[in-house]
C-alpha cells in the first residue's frame, strides 16, 4: 500500500505543479491585461469614439422634416480647426449672418443655397462668398442688396431643394443662387443625417451609437460585431483591439478593394451627375413655377496637392451640359477662379477669404451681364 501511494505521488505533485504553473500564467496574463488596459486609458482618448468635430458648436444643428437637418435659430460659438478659428451667427432663420448684421428691407434680395462652401467654412460670415457677393453688387448698383446666406455644410441638392420650399416665403427673393458642390453629388445615394448632435453618412449609421462627447463608430461590418466591438470599447480596449484585428486581417484576405465612393468608374460616378443634374432641373422649374430666377453655381475644391481633380471637372462638365441641353444658361463655374495651391486651407479642402472674393467679384460680373441685379 505504501509502494502505491508513492508511486502515485510524483504524479500528484506533477499535476499540482502543472496547475500551479497555469495559474501562474493565467495571472501574468490578466495582469498584464490590466496594465495594458490601464495604460491604453489613462494614455489614449476612449477607443472608436468620434467627437463632435465642432464642440463650440453644439446646439447648431437641428432636426427638420424636410431636409432631416437645419441650422437652429439666433445661435452664435467659435467653430475651431487646425487652420482657423472663426465666429458662427445666425438669424431667426437659422442662415448665417456677419457680426452687426442689418439687413436691407429695401433692394435687390437674393437667397443663396448650399452647402458648406456656401455656408463659408472656416472663414467669417462676412468673408462667406454670399456676404461678399451682397457688397460687391452693391458697389456697383449703388443701391441696397441683401444676399441670404442659407448655405448648410454637408447638403446634397435634394436638402437644398426642401430648404428652399420651407424658406423661399420667409425670404421673398428676387434671384435664389444655387451653390451645387460636383463632388458632392454622391450624398444623393448616401446623404448626410443627424446622430448625436453631428452629421454622419446615412450607410454609418448601423455601425454608430451614441455618446456624450459624440458618437462611438465601429469599422466592423456585421451587426454582430458592431454590437461586441462598441461593448468592448467601453469595457475592454484591449479585446475591441484584438477583435478589430482579427477582422481586418480576415477582410483583406478574403475581400476584394472596392470602387470608391466617388471613383468615376463606380456606380457613384457613373449616376450621380446625372440624377443631380435632373434634381437640380426639378428645383429650378419649380421656381420657375414661383416667378423666381434661378443661377446655378458649380463649385469645386482642389484635392491634396492643389489640383481640381479630374473627376470634379467630369462631373461638373455633365451637370453643365444637362442643365443647358434643358435650356438653362445662367450657370456660372468656379473652375476659371480657383488658383492650385492658394485657394484653400492647409489641412482642408474649403476655400480661403480671398477665394470666397473672388468668386463673389466674378459671379457679380455675371448677374449683372445677365440683368438679374435687378428687384422683380
Amino acid at each position: 500500500m505504501d509502494r502505491l501511494s508513492n508511486t502515485r505521488a510524483p504524479g500528484q505533485r506533477s499535476f499540482r505543479e502543472g496547475l500551479g504553473k497555469l495559474a501562474l500564467l493565467v495571472t501574468s496574463v490578466a495582469f498584464g491585461l490590466v496594465v495594458a488596459e490601464t495604460a491604453i486609458r489613462v494614455a489614449l482618448p476612449p477607443h472608436n469614439l468620434v467627437e463632435r468635430r465642432t464642440a463650440d458648436l453644439v446646439g447648431l444643428l437641428r432636426a427638420d422634416t424636410l431636409a432631416d437637418f437645419r441650422y437652429t435659430s439666433n445661435f452664435e460659438g467659435r467653430h475651431r480647426s487646425e487652420d482657423f478659428e472663426v465666429t458662427v451667427l445666425t438669424d431667426e432663420r437659422g442662415f448665417r449672418v456677419p457680426k452687426a448684421y442689418e439687413p436691407s428691407a429695401e433692394g435687390l434680395r437674393i437667397l443663396a443655397v448650399g452647402n458648406s462652401l456656401t455656408f463659408g467654412w472656416g472663414v467669417e460670415g462676412e468673408e462667406a462668398w454670399p456676404a461678399a457677393l451682397e457688397v460687391e453688387l452693391e458697389s456697383r448698383k449703388g443701391s441696397p442688396v441683401t444676399v441670404a446666406n442659407a448655405g448648410v455644410a454637408s447638403y446634397n441638392v435634394d436638402q437644398m431643394d426642401a430648404l428652399l420650399h420651407e424658406t423661399l416665403d420667409q425670404v421673398d427673393p428676387d434671384l435664389v443662387v444655387l451653390g451645387v458642390y460636383t463632388n458632392g453629388l454622391s450624398r444623393l445615394q448616401n446623404p448626410f443625417q443627424l446622430f448625436s448632435g453631428s452629421t454622419v453618412r446615412a450607410n454609418e449609421l448601423p455601425r454608430l451609437r451614441t455618446h456624450p462627447d459624440g458618437y462611438m463608430r465601429s469599422p466592423l461590418a456585421s451587426p454582430t460585431g458592431v454590437a461586441l466591438d462598441l461593448w468592448l470599447s467601453s469595457h475592454f480596449t484591449v479585446g475591441a483591439l484584438a477583435l478589430e484585428a482579427v477582422a481586418s486581417a480576415k477582410a483583406s484576405l478574403f475581400r476584394p478593394p472596392a470602387e470608391t465612393e466617388n471613383s468615376p468608374n463606380g456606380r457613384a460616378g457613373r449616376l450621380m451627375p446625372v440624377l443631380g443634374t435632373q434634381k437640380v432641373r426639378e428645383t429650378l422649374e419649380w421656381l420657375d413655377g414661383q416667378g423666381v430666377e434661378g443661377v446655378v453655381m458649380l463649385l469645386v475644391t482642389q484635392d491634396e496637392h492643389g489640383r481640381i481633380t479630374e473627376n470634379q471637372r467630369e462631373w461638373a462638365a455633365i451637370v453643365e451640359d444637362g442643365l443647358r441641353a434643358a435650356g438653362r444658361t445662367h450657370i456660372f463655374s468656379t473652375v476659371p477662379f480657383v488658383t492650385p495651391g492658394a485657394n484653400r486651407f492647409e489641412h482642408d479642402q474649403h476655400w480661403l477669404p480671398h477665394t470666397h472674393a473672388a468668386v463673389a467679384s466674378a459671379l457679380a460680373d455675371s448677374i449683372v451681364a445677365w440683368n438679374l441685379d435687378q428687384p422683380r
